[in-house]
């Protein structure tokens, strides 16, 4: 007969450390933690600020007391330059008009009268947001409008802000302060 080599006798298994268990999850965790992309929040709001609005005559800067005052929310500024033919800007009109028509429908908190000194002390809702990649919140002023109208002048239809500002900022000086000179309707509307 012949004989068969004998096979080597089988090897202890080994056991991992959990040491070693735990490295490669770490590895795996991290690897996939690199693959997966980004991510991105946002949040947004519209918290009351206090708005003081100047009133005055554009020709002799005098105040202007009793003058009715309204912050509305609408749309954003358009950009003068972004208007492609003159029927895009009066479409704007148009709608800046209807804007300034809305002031009745203005929350109470939202509109007041001037005082002797043509000053207006008003509660408006502005606009927030803050990101990723810009947490602290800005206030959105460019979306909202102050509408200003008094006895013999002309309705003036004005931008809260421009530019959007940090709503801590906001906090720090009290709110917006909006100065608006307004005309006096000429002789032959009264």
């Amino acid at each position: 007969m012949s004989e068969t080599p004998e096979s080597p006798p089988p090897k202890p298994s080994r056991r991992f450390t959990w040491i070693e268990v735990s490295v490669v999850i770490a590895i795996i965790a991290v690897s996939i933690a690199l693959l997966l992309p980004p991510t991105h929040w946002a949040a947004d709001g519209s918290p009351e600020f206090p708005v003081q609005v100047f009133v005055f005559d554009i020709a002799t800067g005098e105040p202007v007391p009793n003058a009715e005052v309204a912050i509305i929310s609408g749309h954003g500024l358009p950009r003068a330059w972004s208007f492609r033919s003159s029927e895009e800007a009066s479409e704007a009109a148009k709608q800046f008009t209807a804007l300034s028509e809305h002031v009745a429908f203005a929350p109470a908190t939202h509109k007041g009268r001037t005082d002797p000194q043509g000053l207006a002390k008003i509660l408006a809702e502005v606009p927030t947001s803050s990101s990723d990649k810009s947490p602290e919140p800005h206030a959105g002023p460019s979306k909202c409008w102050v509408v200003v109208s008094a006895t013999g002048f002309g309705r003036m239809v004005f931008p809260l802000g421009y530019e959007p500002v940090l709503t801590s900022k906001l906090r720090e000086r009290g709110g917006f302060f909006v100065p608006i000179g307004i005309m006096r309707d000429p002789a032959w509307v009264r």
